[in-house]
């Protein structure tokens, strides 16, 4: 597959992506080159022989990976995604714009979203993946441990995927790499413990930040130092969230916010919820369920 980039759409730590389109037949796709992979420290090696590629029909909540290439002459490594025009970061930023709230009903679709994709990582059933050879490997149980609005894809009829399961690295090293206190605010504390040990209650704990966000147009935890994050994220303090949303939704995203992670509802538990569980269409973790059709995003 040979591709022609456009224009740049995101950049993280590992590199820039861009929007692309396949030479023969024209599809639109994501164009990730993580480059250095051979630098000094080895770290951008490990983190990509350490990935993990979904195929595009694993999950329909899970964004797909087409491609993963070495570019030996560089010294890079390609990685080709789905492409989406959107994302829940672009979103939240036109509300912020507009000063304009999400609806409940959207905060909660999004809510039954990414707890549909996330028990699916969690869970023991066998995942058929790739590794990054594009060779086909079976996984269980994963932690996605990077969700933020920003890995939230939007299609274009409105639903959503989750990006960047694929990409993980020790959050101590992302602290290092990453200036934008931003994408700080969506990650559990225990996470930044050089000694700690992870749950999947950290995605438990980053799905409520975005909840929190989406009602409230501000993240639970945002300073300028990452010192006062972590402070305020360990005393678990944060704005009250606007009464005019329902108790029910006002207490799960204090619940997915306790400082404990053993307290945090699991995903599964999530999924299982009177406002969740019709929201959650037919996917190949559950079975199909009756139930009113999903809300725009708004």
């Amino acid at each position: 597959m040979e591709f022609d980039c456009g224009s740049p759409i995101g950049k993280g730590p590992l590199g820039i992506t861009y929007h692309a389109t396949e030479r023969e037949g024209g599809r639109e796709v994501a164009y990730k080159l993580v480059p250095c992979v051979d630098e000094p420290t080895g770290q951008m090696r490990e983190i990509i022989e350490e990935s993990i590629f979904f195929r595009p029909e694993v999950h329909p909540r899970i964004a797909g990976c087409i491609l993963t290439r070495f570019d030996q002459a560089t010294g890079s490594y390609l990685v080709v995604s789905e492409y989406y025009p959107q994302t829940l970061h672009d979103l939240i930023l036109e509300h912020q714009k507009n000063h304009e709230p999400f609806s409940e009903d959207a905060i909660w679709q999004v809510i039954a979203y990414l707890a549909d994709a996330t028990s699916f990582l969690h869970s023991r059933i066998p995942k058929e993946a790739c590794d990054c050879n594009f060779n086909p490997i079976t996984v269980r149980s994963l932690i996605h441990g990077n969700i933020k609005p920003s890995n939230v894809m939007i299609t274009k009829s409105g639903s959503l995927r989750l990006a960047d399961n694929r990409i993980r690295q020790p959050a101590i090293s992302y602290r290092e790499k990453c200036g934008d206190m931003t994408l700080h605010c969506y990650r559990a504390p225990e996470m930044y413990d050089r000694d700690g040990t992870w749950t999947e209650a950290v995605d438990t704990w980053s799905i409520g930040c975005i909840a929190y966000h989406m009602a409230c147009l501000r993240p639970p935890f945002l300073f300028a130092m990452l010192d006062q994050v972590l402070s305020a994220q360990k005393k678990g303090t944060f704005a009250p969230i606007p009464k005019n949303y329902s108790q029910e939704l006002r207490t799960l995203i204090s619940r997915m916010l306790s400082t404990v992670p053993s307290h945090r509802p699991t995903t599964a538990e999530l999924c299982i919820l009177p406002e969740v569980s019709p929201l959650i269409p037919y996917s190949p973790s559950r079975s199909p369920r009756p139930g009113r059709r999903g809300c725009p995003l708004r």
